[in-house]
């Protein structure tokens, strides 16, 4: 006698009401199987779907550094390594203080020099070309920038009003070869008054145009320098991290200005064990990956200078009263 026909002489055997209780605990055990076989073969799908989200996942999401606290990063170091490693990054500094540029320290925008479009074409224009200038971090990424707008508008009209003077003769902004000052040739169609060199110009700020260099130049390590009339389209480099900050902090409503000044002011009150946090920053100009930074302030009198171990990316530099350090959390190559 097989399996079937067992059960089939168990379910139709005995009296009437023993036969329906058996089949009842028949069926319950039956839908409990049915119900277990589901079950686990839900989990076992769900766990192949996890598994390969997770392989899309990693191919794709930035590769950022997940913090596991500061100090684990920092070790104590001396005054004289704090100073060596800010003279070594003298050129670029988060304050306006004026700098004796060499030769070397800066490329000058000149056409030569500019990037250029599929014609030839160079993709800005320039007040001063023979003695505007900016140090070199500064002058790529500009180059970097215009690319990116020209990419994006096909726009030739961009004129560099005012920057880093060669010759001497810098004031405000310009004093260390990290700003310029962008307004736009308002007459390009009027031949006429192109060969006779007779241009105008006018501010970008507000120029439906323009928005683009507004609302993307902190990607490129520029920020706008000033909520002031006229100053508002003056562009100043800051590097990527701290940009992407002052960014971030900016009125979306446009009815208070974040300043380089009040970025200064919040640096110093940080501590290297208390830094400021910024995420999701451009590893370089037009990356798409992302890391993170800390930033943080050590006065000049400090009791305990810190400083990132070697195996991170860092840069110190000197302003009044300290020292910024800024340190990029992914471990350098």
């Amino acid at each position: 006698m097989n399996i079937i026909e067992k059960l089939e002489k168990y379910f139709n055997s005995g009296s009437t009401d023993k036969q329906n209780k058996r089949r009842l605990g028949g069926l319950l055990i039956a839908v409990t199987a049915m119900l277990l076989a589901v079950s686990i073969v839900a989990v076992a799908v769900g766990g192949i779907v996890v598994g390969i989200i997770g392989l899309i996942g990693g191919s794709s999401t930035p590769d950022e550094d997940v913090d596991s606290g500061v100090n684990t990063h920092l070790a104590e170091v001396a005054l004289s390594d704090v100073v060596a490693k800010a003279e070594a990054n003298k050129l670029f500094t988060l304050t306006n203080a004026e700098l004796s540029l060499a030769d070397a320290d800066y490329t000058k925008l000149q056409p030569v020099n500019r990037p250029k479009n599929e014609n030839g074409n160079n993709l800005y224009m320039c007040e001063n070309s023979n003695d505007f200038a900016l140090q070199k971090d500064a002058f790529d990424a500009f180059n970097e920038l215009m690319r990116a707008f020209y990419d994006k508008t096909k726009n030739l009209d961009v004129w560099v009003k005012a920057a880093y003077n060669a010759n001497g003769g810098n004031t405000s902004y310009y004093t260390n070869g990290l700003a310029v000052k962008l307004d736009y040739l308002t007459n390009s169609d009027d031949e006429a008054a192109m060969e006779k060199a007779d241009y105008i110009t006018a501010t970008t700020y507000g120029v439906k145009d323009y928005e683009w260099i507004y609302d993307n130049a902190y990607k490129y390590g520029f920020v706008r320098v000033s909520g002031a009339e006229g100053e508002e389209n003056i562009f100043r480099y800051v590097g990527l991290a701290h940009a992407k900050y002052i960014q971030s902090k900016q009125s979306k409503k446009g009815d208070t200005f974040y300043s380089l000044d009040s970025y200064i002011a919040e640096v110093k009150a940080s501590t290297p064990d208390t830094p400021i946090r910024i995420s999701s920053v451009n590893k370089a100009v037009g990356a798409t990956g992302t890391t993170s930074y800390n930033v943080y302030f050590m006065p000049a009198d400090s009791a305990v200078f810190k400083l990132p171990t070697e195996k991170y990316s860092y840069t110190v530099m000197a302003i009044d009263g300290g020292y910024i350090v800024t340190y990029c959390k992914a471990e350098a190559k």
